[in-house]
C-alpha cells in the first residue's frame, strides 16, 4: 500500500478577490496604449504617410481647427489686396509656422504674406518666405516692439520688404512686394481673430 499523501488544493478564487487584479491589468493596458499614443505624436510626419513639404489648406479655418489655434490677421485691410487669401499654408517645424497669402487685386500676383510660428518664437522657414539679396534695413517699432524692416530683392529682380517682430511669444514676418507704404499700418493692426 501507497503511503498517502496530502495534496493540497489551490484556493477558489472568486469573482471578487479577482477585482483588484483585474483592476490592476486594466490600468497598465491603458499606461502601455497612453504611451503609445504619445509617441506617436513625435513620429515624423513623412513616416505617418503625410506630405514632407509645406501643407495647403481651402481655408483659414480650416487650418486654424487642424492646428487647434486662433491666428493674428490684420484689421487694417488696403484696397490693393484681395479677400479672401490666395494660398493659406503650414510647413513642418517646431513652431509650426504658418504662412497666409493675399493676392494683389489687379495682377492677382502675391503682395501681402503674412506668416507667424504659432508655437513660439522660432525662424520662419525659407519653405514660407525665400530669401533675396538685402539691399536695406531699419529698426522701427511694432506694437511697441522692436521689429527690423528688411528691403530685398529677389534672384528675378522682384523688390518686397519683410518686417520682423516677436509679439505675446509668436513671431512674426509680413512680406509685401512692391510699394511698402501700408506695411507698418498692416503690422500695427493684426489681432487674434476670433469665430
Amino acid at each position: 500500500m501507497m503511503p498517502m499523501t496530502h495534496v493540497r488544493a489551490a484556493p477558489v478564487i472568486g469573482p471578487i478577490e479577482r477585482l483588484p487584479r483585474l483592476c490592476l491589468l486594466l490600468a497598465a493596458a491603458a499606461a502601455i496604449v497612453a504611451g503609445f499614443l504619445r509617441l506617436a505624436d513625435h513620429v515624423p510626419p513623412w513616416v505617418r504617410g503625410e506630405p514632407r513639404g509645406v501643407v495647403r489648406y481651402a481655408s483659414i479655418e480650416a487650418l486654424e481647427r487642424d492646428l487647434h489655434v486662433r491666428l493674428f490677421l490684420p484689421a487694417f485691410f488696403p484696397d490693393i489686396l484681395d479677400w479672401p487669401p490666395s494660398s493659406v499654408a503650414v510647413a513642418p517645424g517646431e513652431g509650426q509656422p504658418v504662412a497666409v497669402t493675399f493676392a494683389d487685386r489687379q495682377s492677382g500676383a502675391a503682395r501681402l504674406v503674412v506668416t507667424q510660428n504659432v508655437r513660439g518664437d522660432l525662424p520662419i522657414p525659407a519653405r514660407l518666405l525665400p530669401p533675396g539679396v538685402v539691399t536695406q534695413e531699419v529698426r522701427v517699432m511694432v506694437n511697441n516692439h522692436d521689429a527690423r524692416l528688411v528691403r530685398t530683392r529677389g534672384p528675378d529682380g522682384r523688390q518686397w520688404s519683410d518686417l520682423t517682430w516677436v509679439q505675446d511669444g509668436r513671431r512674426f514676418v509680413l512680406r509685401i512686394y512692391g510699394d511698402d507704404g501700408p506695411l507698418l499700418r498692416i503690422a500695427r493692426s493684426l489681432h487674434r481673430v476670433r469665430s
